[in-house]
């Protein structure tokens, strides 16, 4: 397959179901595939962490026969689809992985890539992403970001509009919300976990407000794992939570279990480090038992 030839790519798809195939012939044309290939050295060791079906490493691997490329994908029948999309390319591999617990040794890799992957986590999940790759890259060694920012406002709108495509008609997409971030944010985060980073627009002609992210491997990055490590703080020291939330109760024994329910699934989803606090003035009732037992099924996350 020659570089750019998108035809003979697209055919290696011929297996999949129609939404499969419809998903991947959309992404080749919407996500700058050829001129993403261009940035990446053309020889090395290449993750794509967050492979997805394997569009963009099959297109690495096809086109450089020198480079490596390896495939990590956490659902385990988009890595089947794309081992079987890339069979007779010995430069290229497949296996599933999650990528906020990424088993790569340090400095495996001199390229990794992360296309329109990080907006479907939030905030203290990418950053655990980042750090993971940061660990994975050789020093030097370079990430690309492709990610759909939020200005222009039209192509923001068609980005969330495809995304709602994909999730509830197509169904190509395994929910976990979605988390678009403006390029300030992006460019702030990627220098936080240790980046040096140089952002350019990468939609003209295109209707997704996409920037590139080239960011270089230079330093450790503020985050490792769960938590952040601040300068003063020595490591293995205890961890405390991002957040905490404060609630006074008083006679709440008839509605606080379901009310606190709610709260912690809403807190558990933001994937931010927690404590809830709650302050309760001597209820007469069943208030405090109440707490109590959700105490014990929830430890370390509530406070009487």
């Amino acid at each position: 397959m020659e570089r750019g030839d998108s035809r003979a790519l697209l055919a290696r798809y011929r297996f999949c179901p129609w939404r499969e195939r419809l998903h991947v012939a959309l992404r080749c044309r919407m996500m700058n595939l050829w001129p993403l290939e261009a940035e990446v050295p053309r020889e090395g060791r290449v993750a794509d962490l967050g492979s997805g079906q394997g569009l963009a490493a099959l297109a690495l691997a096809a086109s450089a026969p020198a480079r490596e490329v390896v495939g990590i994908e956490r659902e385990e029948r988009k890595v089947e689809a794309a081992r079987r999309a890339g069979r007779g390319l010995g430069n290229l591999s497949f296996r599933p992985g999650d990528l906020l617990a990424l088993a790569e040794p340090e400095g495996s890799f001199d390229a990794a890539l992360l296309l329109d992957v990080l907006y479907l986590w939030p905030a203290e999940m990418k950053r655990r992403i980042l750090a993971n790759a940061h660990r994975a890259l050789r020093t030097g060694g370079l990430l690309l970001v492709h990610e759909v920012v939020t200005t222009p406002a039209w192509k923001y709108g068609v980005a969330l509009l495809q995304e709602w495509v994909a999730l509830n008609i197509l169904r190509t997409t395994a929910s976990r919300g979605i988390h678009y971030a403006s390029r300030e944010e992006n460019e702030s985060l990627l220098r936080a976990c240790g980046f040096e980073v140089e952002a350019a627009p990468f939609h003209r002609g295109r209707p997704y407000a996409h920037w590139l992210f080239r960011c270089r491997k230079a330093c450790p990055p503020a985050w490792e794992g769960d938590e952040m490590h601040a300068p003063s703080e020595p490591r293995g020291s205890p961890s405390f939570p991002r957040l905490s939330v404060v609630l006074p109760v008083f006679r709440a024994e008839g509605f606080i279990r379901r009310s606190l329910d709610d709260l912690l699934a809403w807190l558990t989803r933001t994937g931010v480090s927690f404590e809830l606090i709650l302050v309760d003035d001597r209820s007469p009732d069943g208030t405090a038992a109440a707490i109590q037992q959700l105490q014990s099924q929830r430890p370390g996350a509530i406070r009487l």
